[in-house]
């Protein structure tokens, strides 16, 4: 079993290492719910809008997330000890 300590270590390494990926999933999220904003305009296509527009919302909040876990683990690990 893994310590508490090098368990922290990992997950902070993990977290920068892939800061890509909540980047990734902010800029999808931000094309889906724009595309699915714009659908909004012709109601033939209003239930395809709704449903992009929920999807994109989604990766931005994961993208959200993502980037403020990664600035809490880069702020906890640079704070130094009083």
């Amino acid at each position: 079993m893994i310590g508490e300590h090098t368990a922290r270590k990992i997950l902070r390494q993990f977290f920068r290492e892939y800061a890509w990926v909540h980047i990734t999933l902010g800029i999808i999220g931000n094309c889906t719910f724009f595309v699915g904003s714009v659908l909004f305009f012709r109601e033939s296509t209003q239930h395809e809008g709704t449903w992009l527009f929920v999807i994109g919302s989604l990766l931005m909040l994961v993208g959200s997330i993502g980037n403020a876990l990664i600035r809490y683990a880069e702020r906890k690990h640079n704070r130094k000890p009083e």
